[in-house]
């Protein structure tokens, strides 16, 4: 009698794709790479410096067999002047989609900037000013996730990335500064991802960052 035994299953794989920030740029080790640690995960990064929201990108991701994909970008659209993101946001999702209809999908909104209150960029149709914030941009990314969320994608998350860092985590306004505030923000969005069930191992997590557990258990 022969038995069919199914193959081993390969260690859990982490996709995180971003700007600059997901890239590591300031930091010894980017987060990704840190996430990975805490979990014994394999991490992908597919962070790229200066890079927008870019739909035909959500093909190229969905090749790649993962057991989660978290997403970080936005920021470059808002320093660039693009006033909207939602569109690119949700061609980027269906690219993926398609390839990987139920691998979980977090998407997390831009962190803090010093500049985040100013209106960057010229929405209106004759030029006459009417740019958007930050905050604004955060908020078509929060509508677009909650629309598919209620149209039945019950593997999309939403983390808001405002409150991961503060200002006095940055370096140049824009980017973690260094490697403890690297590390505080792997902390941050790995503590988002035991909250939302995603991540198997909080019990060694938390004895390291008990603030952790008391905040999301």
């Amino acid at each position: 009698i022969t038995i069919q035994r199914p193959p081993p299953r390969g260690r859990f794989t982490y996709i995180a794709y971003g700007d600059s920030i997901t890239h590591g740029y300031c930091a010894e080790t980017p987060y990704p790479g840190l996430i990975g640690r805490l979990n014994n995960w394999t991490a992908i990064n597919l962070g790229w410096g200066g890079i927008r929201v870019t739909p035909r990108h959500g093909p190229a991701l969905g090749a790649i067999p993962a057991d989660l994909i978290s997403m970080l970008i936005g920021t470059n659209d808002y320093g660039g002047g693009n006033c909207e993101v939602a569109a690119g946001l949700s061609e980027t999702l269906n690219g993926i989609r398609e390839a990987q209809p139920d691998v979980p999908l977090v998407v997390i909104t831009m962190l803090v900037r010093r500049e985040a209150g100013d209106p960057h960029g010229d929405c209106s149709s004759d030029g006459g000013g009417g740019g958007v914030t930050l905050e604004q941009l955060r908020e078509q990314l929060r509508r677009e996730v909650n629309r598919r969320i209620h149209a039945g994608d019950r593997n999309l998350h939403l983390v808001e990335g405002g409150g991961l860092l503060s200002l006095g985590d940055l370096g140049d306004g824009l980017h973690p500064a260094g490697t403890d505030a690297m590390e505080k923000l792997a902390r941050g969005i790995n503590a988002h991802f035991h909250r939302l069930g995603l991540a198997r191992t909080f019990h060694c997590y938390a004895e390291r960052y008990p603030h952790l557990l008391e905040e999301y258990c």
